[in-house]
């Protein structure tokens, strides 16, 4: 993992919860310096639930300043898609304070230390990207509603019918 051994290298984008590394592995196909965030690459260190991996994505956050690079996020969205509430009466306030289910605590920990990186991004005039499917209710996660009021927040719905999907949303900061 180069973008590990070079602190000094300034990185023009960052992929968090990677995945298949999509966004990092097309700007390097350009060119730029590019570097991924994914727990499946390292359980530690690249895992934003930790003391180590948190501060790890933050170094990687931070390199972006010098180039005036570009970052793309897109947590895990299973705890806040459709299929993973309990009923149709659901809330989603229920689940930001339901800390006894690891499964919610986990996701709220997720989301809260992904909008402190968006939110030093957009304190550092950067422009950002959260990627969701369109049934997500991660907006209305109170970390990601203060930060919304903190800085301009742009929602866009993307078709994804092309690629074999159904309707996404990405939220952009620029």
């Amino acid at each position: 993992m180069q973008h590990m051994t070079r602190p000094d290298l300034a990185l023009m984008a960052v992929e968090k919860y990677a995945g298949v590394k999509t966004i990092a592995t097309a700007f390097a196909k350009f060119g730029f310096t590019s570097a991924s965030f994914e727990v499946q690459d390292d359980g530690v260190f690249q895992n934003i639930l930790t003391g180590l991996g948190f501060a790890y994505g933050l170094a990687l956050t931070l390199r972006l300043y010098k180039s005036r690079g570009f970052n793309f996020e897109a947590p895990v969205c299973s705890t806040w898609i459709w299929l993973n509430r309990p009923g149709p009466a659901f809330l989603y306030h229920l689940r930001l304070q339901s800390e006894t289910c690891i499964d919610f605590s986990s996701a709220n920990t997720m989301v809260a230390r992904t909008c402190i990186y968006l939110y030093i991004l957009s304190t550092l005039g950067l422009c950002w990207c959260i990627e969701q499917p369109a049934s997500s209710l991660l907006e209305k996660h109170v970390c990601f509603e203060w930060l919304s009021k903190q800085c301009t927040v742009y929602k866009a719905f993307v078709w994804m019918g092309s690629y074999g999907g159904g309707c996404g949303l990405a939220f952009i900061q620029y």
